[in-house]
């Protein structure tokens, strides 16, 4: 049930005496870095069809255009960086308590997710993750976050790039709904 594990994963640290790590695996590479690569593409593709358009028209380019799609590609490829460095850092893990998930690049952090936090667990695979047969857990915790016209957007907690997804995501409902379950029944016992 643990596959891909790492000698030390760092997780020790934050684990209860009666807590046991269930699964613990780190995202797959390739699908990881190509996430945070796409807008760059995306933006490459639309400033060389607007350069393009511009030259067969003849018309004069519009600086502004170039500029937004520059930064946005500069933008981008920092991002890409930033996954670049962090992917040997990244492990999700679950326990019989909580979700737990290692990052950072220069000091590691350990982030955690207890199981009665959770209200929605959803499967998201995008191209590139089904082709390598894998795929992203989004966890919504509750959080919620405004945009500038005012509108809620939910904030998900994302378990990228995992192999098999959907049997993580089937043992990780299982697992959570017997936690949940304990804990209603511990709930419901009269305190004397």
């Amino acid at each position: 049930m643990i596959p891909n594990t790492d000698p030390s994963p760092g997780f020790d640290q934050v684990l209860d005496s009666d807590e046991k790590i269930l699964w613990i695996e780190k995202p797959l590479k390739l699908p990881y870095l190509a996430a945070g690569f796409g807008v760059f593409f995306i933006c490459f593709f639309l400033l060389g069809g607007f350069l393009l358009y511009h030259n067969a028209s003849q018309q004069a380019p519009v600086l502004g255009v170039y500029l937004m799609g520059v930064a946005v590609m500069v933008f981008s490829t920092f991002e890409f960086i930033q996954r670049r460095l962090y992917v040997r850092h990244i492990c999700y893990a679950y326990t019989n308590k909580r979700i737990l998930m290692r990052h950072g690049f220069r000091g590691k952090k350990i982030k955690v997710i207890e199981f009665e936090n959770v209200v929605e667990i959803t499967v998201d695979i995008n191209s590139i993750e089904r082709y390598y047969g894998a795929g992203s857990i989004k966890l919504f915790t509750g959080e919620i976050s405004y945009s500038d016209a005012g509108t809620p957007e939910k904030m998900y907690v994302d378990l990228e790039a995992i192999i098999d997804p959907y049997v993580v995501f089937h043992n990780l409902k299982n697992v959570m709904s017997d936690f949940k379950a304990t804990q209603y029944e511990l709930a419901q016992i009269p305190a004397f």
